[in-house]
């Protein structure tokens, strides 16, 4: 028989025993946790570098947009290595955060997914890049864009037979729809003369200031259908202040026969008058003087023109936000 002491024995052994496997599962969830927390840290921490790629990414497109890419054109571009993980661009539309309302002609809005980690965390943003706004750019899309953004003035018609929007020359490079275009009646009987302005506001006027230089690009076209004739082509590009005084940009007139579209690409500083006035908008004047039944034309398309880098390279970000999947 056993007696109690032998006994008393046994269950200090099953408690040493229930406390060490005790001890040892309070290891195990302590070592478990402190793992957990590691892993929630390392997946927090590439999260955080997938979304900085993804801005990498933001800034990698916007320069492409600045440099001359075409909003759709700048979607989707495949995984492009950047840090510890990559970028893809993967949409470019030309409407607004919910897909719907469109944006104005020089804002775009993309989307960018970074990666980043061994566990391929993902971050994806969204974000409206805008071109520089107090430059304007028109290739005259339409007859209706036409008449929704130029005054046209016509102060002296003799026999003119075509004024304001046309398609007669066809497009200069890069430009769709059509042109602005003066012309005379051609066969329409001796000394006809024509005089009109275009006259567009800018979307966003302008400050001149000093220093300041300004950049004008244009395509144009000064037919003359009858070489032979003493006719005069005056074209002329203006800048106007918000007081209507005028600045002469541009000026080709003169006897010529130019019947290809002809590139101008200018560069000048601010005229010393316009310097502290605000130019709100741009005019184009056409005076031809055709003389002998000859007819004449002249025709402008293409046009660019604003404060230095407004018309191509000024770009900023306009919205941002993280798309959440």
């Amino acid at each position: 028989m056993r007696t109690a002491r032998t006994q008393g024995g046994a269950a200090t052994i099953l408690a040493v025993i229930f406390l060490v496997i005790s001890v040892s599962l309070m290891v195990v969830a302590a070592l478990n946790m402190a793992s957990s927390d590691i892993t929630d840290t390392a997946l927090t921490h590439d999260a955080i570098e997938a979304l900085f790629i993804a801005e990498s990414g933001v800034e990698h497109t916007a320069q492409a947009y600045a440099n001359g890419t075409p909003c759709l054109g700048l979607a989707p571009v495949g995984s492009i290595a950047f840090g510890a993980g990559e970028f893809q661009v993967t949409a470019a539309s030309n409407t607004d955060f919910d897909a719907v309302t469109p944006l104005p002609a020089n804002q775009c809005r993309i989307e960018v997914l970074g990666q980043a980690g061994p566990r391929a965390a993902l971050r994806r943003v969204a974000a409206i890049l805008q071109q520089g706004s107090t430059g304007l750019q028109e290739d005259f899309p339409s007859s209706a864009d036409f008449a929704a953004d130029w005054t046209l003035n016509v102060t002296t018609d003799h026999g003119g037979t075509a004024k304001g929007w046309s398609s007669l020359f066809g497009n200069a490079p890069g430009s769709t729809g059509g042109h602005l275009i003066g012309r005379t009646n051609h066969g329409g009987g001796a000394n006809q003369n024509l005089v009109l302005t275009a006259t567009r506001d800018l979307a966003t006027p302008f400050l001149a200031t000093a220093g300041m230089n300004l950049e004008l690009s244009l395509y144009f076209q000064k037919p003359n259908e009858n070489t032979g004739g003493p006719d005069q082509h005056s074209l002329q590009f203006l800048a106007v202040d918000s007081g209507g005084n005028e600045y002469l940009i541009w000026d080709r007139s003169g006897r010529e026969n130019v019947t290809t579209w002809t590139a101008v690409n200018l560069t000048l500083a601010v005229p010393g008058g316009m310097v502290g006035q605000t130019i709100d908008r741009i005019r184009v004047a056409m005076v031809l003087e055709e003389q002998g039944n000859n007819g004449v034309a002249a025709a402008v398309d293409g046009i660019q023109f604003g404060p230095s880098g407004s018309t191509g390279g000024g770009l900023s970000l306009a919205a941002w936000r993280e798309v959440v999947q």
